[in-house]
């Protein structure tokens, strides 16, 4: 595709990486765990992430209002939706 271009961050640039302060709090659940599989990596994650899978306004209070925190909830709102639909 010519109409895209990759640019690079530089090494240290939280600021341009608006979703650093959800990734910190999954950092914080599973540093220095042993997980023997990915499955066990999967469960930490998303046993960090729940609380903002259960209420996506979460989301918006940590990341503040970007292009990347709608669609991070609506990402969110829609797979609430799917699990909803499962049950």
């Amino acid at each position: 595709m010519e109409s895209v271009k990759f640019v690079p961050f530089p090494p240290y640039s939280p600021d341009l990486n608006p979703i650093e302060p959800l990734w910190n709090i999954v950092k914080q659940e599973i540093a220095n765990d042993l997980c023997k599989t990915l499955a066990g990596i999967e469960i930490g994650i998303s046993g960090a992430l729940k609380p903002y899978w259960e209420n996506v306004k979460q989301v918006w209070s940590l990341l503040g209002n970007t292009w990347l925190t709608r669609g991070v909830i609506v990402f969110l709102q829609r797979r609430i939706d799917r699990l909803y639909l499962r049950c």
